[in-house]
Parts: structure tokens; C-alpha cells; sequence
């Protein structure tokens, strides 16, 4: 099968196997809450692009991958086409929208994504994953809001809110509890 839909400007490469692992945020429709998960092996055979579903439809810049999960967070830049009118931009990062980390188990299906709460924040970029048995640690920049995005009603966030920190994330798989610290 030939890859379907979005493909993410950050995917990653599996350094045991070469296989690309990417991701499509808004598949199929602007404004979609429908995602894509997308593996090529190293000689560009589309090994699955496989389509779910996220809670809602969100600005979703970059994912987590371990040797044995893939991660989906969703964090609450949100996408309303009416916004525009009123905005000048569909997306806002509305806190109220809760925020949420789909895992998949990597060779699953994508029925089986568990989607679970995270804390309401914002990121851009992860810089590590790893997993031991069913603990998931990865490294990310959390931000407050998102920088440079309005909330719902327009409001530009502040200098201070808008800063990034180095945080350390631990996923408990079974629980679904999420610990943060900053590193």
C-alpha cells in the first residue's frame, strides 16, 4: 500500500530496524480529529498507514517512539475553522480541551490505542524516548500555552508563560499515570 494522508516534518527512524516511523494530524479532512500512523521500511516500502481517531482536532507538531511503543500526545492547540473570522487563525490553544497521550503498543493495531489524560501544557518537540518493561520516559520542552497562538478569546500569551522548560516525562503504561520533573 502506498502512504496515506499527512506525514509529519519530524518522523524517526528506528536504529535497530531503519524503519521511519511518522505520523498525519488532520488526515483526510482541515479540521479532521482523524490522525495517521505511517511506518516505511529503509527500502521505501510502506510497511502500514493506518488511520484513528484523537479526542478532537489539534495542532499536533511531533510524537514519541520507544522500541516498544509509539506515543500520540495531544495537547490543546485546537482547531476551529469558525476562529477565523474572529482570531485570524483557526488554531487556539484552549486549556478547557483537556490534554491527552495516545499509546500504542508498536506492532498493534491501531484499534488498540488507549488514550490517556496528560497535563495540560504544550509541546513542540521531544529530544529522547525509552521504555522499560511498561514505564515510557521520554524528555520534552514543556511550555505553559502554546507560544505565539491565541487562547479562544484572542488573548496573545505573556513573555513568561510562554518560555520552555526541559522536562522529564514518565508514562506508567498499566496505571496511566504520568509523573513530570524538570530536568
Amino acid at each position: 500500500s502506498d502512504l496515506q494522508d499527512a506525514m509529519t516534518a519530524h518522523p524517526k527512524i528506528d536504529p535497530l530496524t531503519g524503519d521511519l516511523h511518522g505520523f498525519g494530524y488532520m488526515s483526510g479532512a482541515i479540521g479532521s480529529n482523524k490522525m495517521t500512523y505511517h511506518v516505511v521500511s529503509p527500502n521505501g516500502v510502506v510497511r502500514r498507514s493506518d488511520s484513528f481517531e484523537a479526542p478532537y482536532a489539534a495542532m499536533v507538531h511531533d510524537f514519541v517512539v520507544t522500541r516498544d511503543y509509539v506515543l500520540f500526545p495531544l495537547f490543546p492547540l485546537t482547531f476551529d475553522l469558525d476562529r477565523m473570522s474572529s482570531l485570524g487563525s483557526p488554531f487556539a490553544f484552549d486549556a478547557e480541551a483537556g490534554a491527552f497521550i495516545g499509546i500504542l503498543e508498536r506492532d498493534a493495531p491501531v484499534s488498540e490505542i488507549r488514550w490517556i489524560e496528560a497535563p495540560v501544557c504544550f509541546v513542540f518537540h521531544y529530544l529522547n524516548a525509552w521504555n522499560d518493561g511498561t514505564q515510557i520516559t521520554f524528555d520534552a520542552i514543556d511550555f505553559q500555552v502554546a507560544p505565539n497562538f491565541p487562547d479562544p478569546k484572542g488573548n496573545l500569551p505573556g513573555h513568561a508563560e510562554a518560555q520552555g522548560k526541559l522536562t522529564r516525562w514518565r508514562v506508567h503504561v498499566g496505571t496511566g499515570e504520568i509523573d513530570r520533573e524538570s530536568i
